[in-house]
């Protein structure tokens, strides 16, 4: 199980997925599934309930049923529109899934596109599926599509490239031809009114378009140019019109039979981030939501004008076939939901537990017990078994968790990327405290039992020590480690500490660092 994760494990991800998360994921699949804990040791999750949602798609058989790809979690369901969640058990729960693509005309046919896992099918609505990947050379799926008016005509953008498949995936083949050789492709959407017309957009270079079913394509961009194209989605009514996002920060929409793409500008000036997603009102007509780095817009006039209606970055804004239910998928994880039009939202999390746990600590004070949860997303804590976890108030990755049992509300954090931070309420606020540390890869944090000062702290440059209680670090150059990944102070003696390094050697300082064997 270890070795076929650390191949799925991408070698260069440009930063996505730490050393530290890597290593976490391999430990994670040593132990065995989560489920398979449970049933061994009776263990119960315990949140927090939220995870990295990267698909999500409406039954469009069933009122109220939803299907969510988590990152690294595989596929959970909501048979209640969003107000619980619960994850479906299959033989990718450990894969990243990326996309999700029911069959309109079949809806208990699903596909889901995973990372490095390639495409799986359900022909009961979920309940079973198995891996149709005869073809398909890229298993790192990233889109998918199927016909509407040919239900056998699949397509399927992976990290190299687009495949095709015309027996419903049973067979993939490469579509290998100009103008898509070496374009780098993010979605596609299928014309709804016109058979074998699919659009795909592009990074850098616009969309494209097939009138075959995805056999011939051709650039399809004027009045776009070279926009690196993050969606595409049609609207529902008789003026069935196309909706692009792009990352250069503005929506684009193509009215039926013209051939010019026009501007929507969400901002009045220089976009302030990317256009994620643009996603048409189902049901009534030229209302637009778009999920950007800025929040979750509304527009009431087809894009003329705009309304910020939740102020999160968001990835994407899905809905239901009827329009009665809309989500915005958070970057930083989760999802929250709106029947109103954006007036109001609230939190979809319930069941929705796939969120990487880099640290954990305990503390109790007077009677009551608080623990907190070092995350991809921060620092949760919930005070009581059966209290609700608090969301975190500093979005870092964090990985080593340190309650100062000399100070009460204290609590040292060591982050990916940001060093290390206090809080002084318990979690309520939080300050860098890292002068000194460069570079602030944190692994580990110890400090002495005994009332010192001193503290350590493992990083990726190696030991560093503070004798000021983490306002400043000294980087403690008498051990040569390139990666100190743990470090534990004897609590019988503040001068004895011990550390682990990548290299897989302990050492020891019985002088407070002034030397190690």
């Amino acid at each position: 199980m270890v070795g076929r994760l650390a191949a799925w494990l991408p070698a260069g991800d440009g930063g996505k997925l730490s050393q530290a998360l890597r290593t976490a994921l391999l430990l994670a699949a040593a132990a065995g599934s989560p489920a398979a804990l449970g049933a061994a040791a009776d263990w119960e999750p315990q949140g927090p309930s939220t995870a990295t949602v990267l698909a999500l798609e409406a039954d469009p058989g069933t009122r109220g049923r939803f299907l969510a790809g988590t990152y690294f979690g595989g596929l959970y369901e909501t048979r209640n529109g969003g107000a619980s969640w619960s994850p479906i058990p299959t033989e990718f729960s450990t894969f990243s899934v990326f996309a999700i693509a029911f069959d309109i005309r079949f809806p208990s046919t699903v596909y889901a596109g995973t990372f490095n896992g390639g495409v799986y099918k359900s022909q009961d609505g979920g309940r079973t599926w198995r891996a149709v990947n005869e073809g398909l050379q890229d298993r790192n799926v990233l889109a998918l599509a199927v016909d509407p008016y040919q239900p056998s005509g699949v397509l399927a953008l992976t990290g190299t490239g687009l495949y095709r498949s015309a027996d419903a995936g049973e067979h993939w083949a490469a579509v290998e031809i100009e103008p898509l050789r070496g374009v780098g492709m993010r979605c596609i959407a299928f014309d709804p009114r016109k058979p074998g017309w699919v659009y795909l957009g592009s990074e850098g270079k616009g969309v494209f378009r097939s009138r075959d079913g995805g056999i011939t394509w051709e650039q399809f961009a004027e009045g776009m140019g070279d926009q690196s194209v993050n969606s595409l989605a049609f609207s529902n009514q008789s003026k069935r019109k196309l909706y692009a996002s792009t990352s250069q920060g503005y929506a684009f929409k193509l009215l039926p039979e013209e051939t010019t793409w026009r501007k929507l500008s969400i901002w009045p000036g220089e976009p302030p981030g990317q256009v994620r997603y643009v996603l048409p009102h189902p049901a009534t007509i030229n209302v637009l939501y778009a999920a950007t780095d800025a929040g979750v817009y509304l527009s009431l006039d087809d894009g003329s004008s705009w309304t910020l209606r939740l102020p999160q970055i968001a990835s994407m804004v899905k809905s239901d076939v009827f329009g009665e239910t809309f989500f915005a998928v958070n970057v930083a994880g989760g999802l929250q939901y709106t029947a109103d039009l954006g007036r109001t939202w609230k939190g979809s999390q319930d069941g929705l537990q796939n969120i990487f746990v880099g640290a954990l600590a305990v503390v109790q004070d007077q009677g009551l017990t608080t623990v907190f949860a070092g995350t991809e997303h921060g620092v949760f804590s919930r005070a009581g078994s059966n209290a609700a976890w608090r969301l975190p108030t500093m979005e870092r990755r964090v990985f080593a968790l340190l309650p100062d049992a000399n100070q009460r509300g204290t609590l040292l954090a060591g982050t990916e990327g940001h060093g290390v931070w206090m809080t002084n309420d318990g979690g309520e606020t939080w300050r860098q405290t890292s002068a000194g540390m460069v570079p602030p890869f944190v692994y580990s944090i110890d400090s002495s039992r005994q009332g010192s000062s001193r503290l350590y702290a493992g990083t990726s440059a190696g030991l560093f020590r503070s004798t000021d209680h983490g306002q400043n670090w000294t980087p403690l150059t008498e051990l040569v480690v390139a990666k100190a990944l743990s470090v534990s102070i004897d609590p019988a003696d503040s001068n004895v500490a011990y550390i682990g390094s990548l290299q897989g050697s302990v050492f020891k300082t019985t002088t407070g660092g002034l030397n190690f064997f």
